[in-house]
């Protein structure tokens, strides 16, 4: 029962949403609602079972709320996962049975784009609902990744005593729209970068545009380097992974690093310092509250730079008070 689930946080809401005849399975969680909605992505990914995304959905959603509270935005966290392969099962009738399903939930669920789904997805989804954010020309990916770059200017800061990038080691994990894009500051900043993905093909062209060297995937994590940046998918950081890592620092973009919530403490009983990807990578749903109009781009383009600022905050008081 999901109310017994390891990841149940008392959500409001958990709403399972099925259509056989387009295909479509996929679970709405809504972990707290403020100023009248939840706001986060749709993952359309591959998952073992439901139960896996069960766990995912419950854990990014609760993500979302701590985005929010972080940003001193008023609203709360959602998020939908949708189970199946996006390059196969993804249609225009899967999406669109997909927003009524959100139209239905009269505004407390307000969607945008993640992890197997993009701008155009959200337009096919806006013909049927009108709660959806990250249409074209508000690719949230270009946020994300300026924001997650003060946050690494944070932790350059904090475990390399820097106040500038230049000659810092990097390793980034993922050469998607967020790696990509935080590749290119980097080597602007005067970073040596590696970038690692599972795609080749994809690798390949962010090392040639941008300069970065590529890394096999399996390396990444335990890379000889100053900083690592997680910007795939979650659970990466775990018991196996953890002693391996020699960077002084991990900040990234991905949702969930942590596999569990005691890998938080295997990390700094290693003297490895994560930024809770909660915090670093909140400038997606900046980009968004400036979308819909909630603050204007001077105040989007503060509140990604003070990243740097509320990282330091966080780490700083973990220390203070002797926590993960």
């Amino acid at each position: 029962m999901v109310f017994d689930h390891p990841e149940w946080d008392d959500h409001e809401q958990v709403t399972y949403v099925h259509d056989a005849s387009v295909g479509l399975s996929a679970i709405v969680a809504l972990h707290r609602v403020r100023g009248g909605a939840a706001l986060g992505g749709i993952r359309f990914h591959r998952y073992p079972d439901s139960t896996a995304a069960l766990t995912d959905v419950l854990r990014l959603s609760r993500a979302m709320t701590y985005k929010w509270a972080l940003t001193r935005l008023e609203w709360g966290g959602g998020k939908t996962v949708v189970l199946g392969n996006p390059a196969r099962d993804k249609t225009p009738q899967l999406l669109c049975a997909l927003g009524r399903a959100i139209d239905e939930l009269a505004g407390r669920y307000v969607c945008a784009p993640d992890v197997g789904t993009d701008a155009e997805d959200m337009e096919v989804i806006r013909g049927v609902t009108r709660h959806v954010a990250g249409l074209p020309g508000a690719d949230t990916s270009v946020a994300t990744a300026l924001g997650l770059f003060h946050g690494l200017r944070a932790m350059a800061n904090r475990v390399l005593r820097r106040d500038d990038l230049e000659g810092v080691t990097i390793a980034v994990q993922g050469a998607g729209g967020v790696g990509s894009r935080l590749c290119a500051h980097l080597v602007e900043a005067g970073a040596r970068v590696w970038v690692a993905d599972i795609d080749r093909e994809r690798m390949r062209t962010v090392s040639e545009v941008t300069g970065v060297a590529p890394l096999p995937p399996d390396e990444v994590l335990s890379a000889d380097v100053d900083l690592v940046a997680p910007c795939a998918l979650g659970a990466v950081l775990d018991e196996r992974s953890i002693p391996r890592i020699r960077a002084k620092g991990v900040c990234g973009a991905a949702n969930n690093q942590l596999a569990t919530p005691a890998d938080a403490d295997r990390l700094r009983e290693r003297g490895v310092v994560w930024a809770p990807d909660y915090v670093v990578s909140a400038g997606g749903i900046i980009s968004g509250a400036r979308e819909l109009g909630r603050i204007s781009t001077e105040e989007m383009q503060e509140r990604l730079a003070g990243i740097y600022e509320t990282t330091l905050t966080v780490l700083d008081l973990a220390d203070k008070r002797g926590v993960s």
